[in-house]
Formats: structure tokens, C-alpha cells, sequence
């Protein structure tokens, strides 16, 4: 049980931290979202947000607090994710709905400012981590986006977070290029053949293209950090990235870390782990596609056409799924892992960025190039 401490605003629950500091919940946030005062607060694990499990033990229920970054605290921002999560959750897909405030002024809404800062809270649901060696998780993480795709197509909300292509965006890229060259550090080599990656993919895969794809609700950030497993399948979490994309925009990210081999496990909240070079094992991929599409069903080709009012028009429309790897998915993921990389970069502290980004450069570049043809078939 961790105690209370009297602090300037608010009595605030406090937990051990890293480093030596305090991560702390205020108590009027508990308050807002019904837990008692008797607590047990520990921290979890993350790269920019703050993560909390509660446990109430007066309710005797767990929960999942988090303290969003500043970078994704808008009010337009939040009340999008909630909405588009709330959305996927009636429709069955393996999300978790955020809990709604029962006390105070924020009662009735999903989350809560205090200080200046937002807070959210979810049900806590025990899991284990994704396993890579294992071929079951694999297809369980491709259904489960199947279901999430499936359960977003007829959203109509929109929000666009930071640019129309999201992260792996080309020209936010060549900002972030932009960006670390002007900080310095001998990056210039490094960075240049990043550019050169987005060139490649960009005109593959150009704005008037990736415009003409048809939509649903993307998770926005797959990775096996942001996944739980249990017996009954994958539940996604963390969704400060949710927006509407065309599906080849989860499935980059997806490809990329479920079906990749790596020297070592991947680390959630570790940005060298998570960036660390990679190849592909092209049975995984294959395993992967195969159940993504009988998860899918018929609803839509995921890089088909607008087709039905925006919403996939089976196998018809430019860059349908039997594209091979020059075409749209592949140049995706060459996109995707640029924003891991230079993006990555940012969060490295400047010594060491050259050695951030030369690591292994080439590898996993390599990997997307040699990719058979015959891969993104349908099967």
C-alpha cells in the first residue's frame, strides 16, 4: 500500500519510480472515477505516457490510470479516441472501453483534467506478453486487427493528427530528416539515406493514391508492446494513435513487428529495442496475411478502392490486395520504419543519435527488397 502525501493542489497517491523521482495520481482523479482511497498504485510501463495500475481494494477492482502525454492531451484529440474506441468496443473488436468519471464536475465524461494535465482510466485485464516465437500469437494478432478493421469501417468521425498520413506521413518524415540535420551530431549520411527510402515510397505511393484507398478505424500503432495475449485471443491497448487509414497503415506497422526476427525480445519502453534491426520470416508474414483475411472476411480489400462510399469495394479499385511488393503495402512499411527511425531518433539523447541511426542501417531495408512477389497474393 503506498501512503498519501500532502503536495501543493491536491492530496496525490504516489508510487516508486526510476531514477529516483515520484510518479503520483492526484487524488481528486480516484475520486472523479469512483476508487475508494484505499489503493495500491504501481507503475507500468511506457515511453511517453504515464501508466498506472490501481487497485481498489474496497471495490476489489483493478484499473489502468494513465496520465496522457501533453503531445496527445487535446480535448479534440481525446474526445476522438474515446469515441472511435467506444465504437470499436459495441461492435465486438478486442479494445478496452475507457471508464467514464462518476464524481465531479467531469462526471458522465471519460476523462479528467487536473493540473493541467489528462487522465484516463480503463479496466486492468491480466494477459501475457506477445510471444514472436510463437505462429498461434501471430494469427491471433492478425484476427484481432481483422476484427478492429472490421468494427471501424463505418465510423464517421475525423480527426487528423498531425498530418493526413499520420506518422509514417512522407512529408512529416522529411521534417523529422530536416529537424535532426539541423541539431547536428554528424547524422547527415544516416539521414540522407533515409530521405532517399522516402522518396522510393512516396512515389510509389503518392497523396492522390493513398487518398483513393478506402478507410476504417486504424489502432495506429501495433507493436508487441501495445498488445496483451490471453487464451481467448489479443486484446489491443494504448490507442492515442487511433484514426481512420487505409488498413495497409496498421498493417506496415504489424508486419514490421509481429512478423519480424530480432536479436533480442523487444522492450515496450525502450526506444532502442524497439527500433533495433530486424529481418522478416516470410512464413510468419504469410501465416499473418492469411488469417488478417479470413479475420476481414468480406468486407473490404485492405488497399482496395473507395469503392462502396469510401468503405472497400472487395477486390476491385486501384492497388487491390493481389499487388505485388513494389506496390503499396511494402512501401508502407519502408515508410513505417523511417518514422521508427528518425522519429526514434528524437527521443535518443543527441550524442547518441548517429549511432541511433546508422545502426544496422541497411538490414532491414534489404529485408523489404527482397520480399517474393508472390507474398501479398490473396490466399
Amino acid at each position: 500500500m503506498y501512503r498519501f502525501a500532502n503536495m501543493p493542489g491536491a492530496l496525490r497517491h504516489q508510487c516508486g519510480a526510476g531514477g529516483g523521482g515520484r510518479l503520483v495520481i492526484p487524488e481528486r482523479v480516484l475520486d472523479a472515477f469512483g476508487m475508494s482511497s484505499s489503493v495500491d498504485v504501481k507503475p507500468m510501463r511506457g515511453t511517453k505516457n504515464q501508466n498506472f495500475r490501481v487497485m481498489d481494494e474496497n471495490a476489489g477492482r483493478t484499473y489502468v490510470v494513465r496520465r496522457r502525454h501533453s503531445d496527445y492531451s487535446g480535448p479534440e484529440w481525446v474526445a476522438f479516441d474515446h469515441a472511435a474506441i467506444r465504437h470499436l468496443a459495441q461492435r465486438g473488436a478486442p479494445v478496452l472501453s475507457p471508464i467514464a468519471a462518476v464524481n465531479g464536475v467531469h462526471a458522465g465524461r471519460t476523462w479528467v483534467v487536473e493540473e493541467g494535465s489528462v487522465y484516463e482510466a480503463y479496466p486492468f485485464v491480466t494477459g501475457r506478453p506477445f510471444d514472436e516465437r510463437s505462429l498461434r500469437d501471430v494469427e491471433q494478432v492478425a484476427r484481432g486487427l481483422a476484427a478492429v478493421h472490421r468494427a471501424g469501417e463505418n465510423f464517421s468521425g475525423m480527426f487528423i493528427k498531425g498530418r493526413p498520413r499520420g506518422e509514417a506521413d512522407p512529408q512529416r518524415l522529411f521534417d523529422s530528416c530536416d529537424r535532426l540535420r539541423a541539431d547536428g551530431g554528424g547524422v547527415d549520411a544516416a539521414v540522407s539515406y533515409y530521405e532517399r527510402q522516402i522518396v522510393a515510397a512516396a512515389q510509389c505511393v503518392p497523396d492522390e493514391r493513398y487518398g483513393e484507398l478506402a478507410r476504417t478505424l486504424n489502432h495506429g500503432d501495433v507493436h508487441p508492446g501495445n498488445v496483451m495475449m490471453s487464451p481467448g485471443g489479443v486484446t489491443f491497448v494504448d490507442y492515442d494513435w487511433i484514426c481512420r487509414h487505409p488498413p495497409i497503415y496498421d498493417l506496415a506497422f504489424a508486419l514490421l513487428f509481429v512478423c519480424g526476427d530480432r536479436a533480442a525480445p523487444l522492450q515496450a519502453d525502450d526506444i532502442w529495442s524497439l527500433s533495433q534491426p530486424f529481418t522478416l520470416d516470410v512464413g510468419k508474414m504469410a501465416a499473418f496475411l492469411t488469417s488478417y483475411r479470413a479475420g476481414l472476411g468480406a468486407v473490404a480489400d485492405p488497399g482496395g478502392g473507395k469503392g462502396n462510399g469510401g468503405r472497400g469495394s472487395g477486390r476491385q479499385g486501384d492497388g487491390g490486395w493481389s499487388a505485388g511488393p513494389p506496390d503499396l503495402l511494402v512501401a508502407q512499411m519502408r515508410l513505417t520504419w523511417v518514422h521508427c527511425r528518425v522519429d526514434g531518433a528524437r527521443k535518443v539523447e543527441p550524442a547518441r543519435r548517429k549511432e541511433f541511426l546508422e545502426r544496422d542501417l541497411e538490414t532491414p531495408f534489404d529485408a523489404l527488397d527482397a520480399l517474393p512477389a508472390d507474398l501479398f497474393a490473396a490466399r
